[in-house]
């Protein structure tokens, strides 16, 4: 992420296959606020069976997109599909002038 930071990158995305629930907000939105950019985050949905001890696992959904603040831009359901939303990338360098802990960094001492 860092790397596509000093980059200049204004998006950043992960998937998964979480079943985890709610943590997952809080996990989303740290992302996007600790890297001061938009985070979309995909995540399995529905059932699969795993024909082992473990049984069926019932997979969390709720694809979202959240902004550099942390705000959910977007929340997806448990059910497939497909969704779109607008941001803002001016919010970005905005985010970035008031939040300097990036540019603060020194990577050389680490």
């Amino acid at each position: 992420m860092r790397t596509r930071w000093s980059r200049g990158s204004s998006a950043a995305s992960g998937v998964s296959a979480s079943a985890a629930g709610a943590l997952a907000y809080t996990q989303v939105q740290a992302r996007a606020i600790e890297n001061q950019c938009y985070f979309i985050a995909t995540n399995q949905c529905g059932i699969e069976s795993h024909g082992t001890s473990v049984g069926e696992v019932h997979y969390f959904g709720h694809s979202m997109v959240v902004d550099p603040w942390g705000e959910i831009l977007l929340e997806a359901g448990e059910a497939e599909g497909v969704y779109l939303t607008d941001i803002d990338i001016s919010l970005v360098a905005k985010v970035r002038e008031h939040l300097t802990a990036l540019n603060d960094r020194k990577p050389e001492l680490y």
